[in-house]
């Protein structure tokens, strides 16, 4: 979801896309465009990394094994 937000506000509906396009790109200040680029990253990959978490506690939890078989 936030991926795609990113690429909404690259074509005008805001957010942290529009920041990096419009501050970073169009008036070619690298600084902001590069940090805009990292933050995106860093916020997908973290709640990313937390989803895949949280997926193999209930997984285990609910009992399943890695290859989706009951236990």
């Amino acid at each position: 979801m936030i991926e795609y937000s990113a690429i909404a506000g690259t074509i005008g509906a805001g957010g942290i896309g529009y920041l990096a396009v419009v501050y970073g790109y169009q008036r070619f200040d690298n600084h902001i465009m590069i940090a805009t680029i990292v933050v995106l990253i860093a916020l997908i990959q973290t709640i990313q990394f937390i989803g895949d978490r949280l997926v193999a506690i209930l997984r285990h939890l609910q009992g399943y094994h890695d290859d989706n078989t009951r236990i």
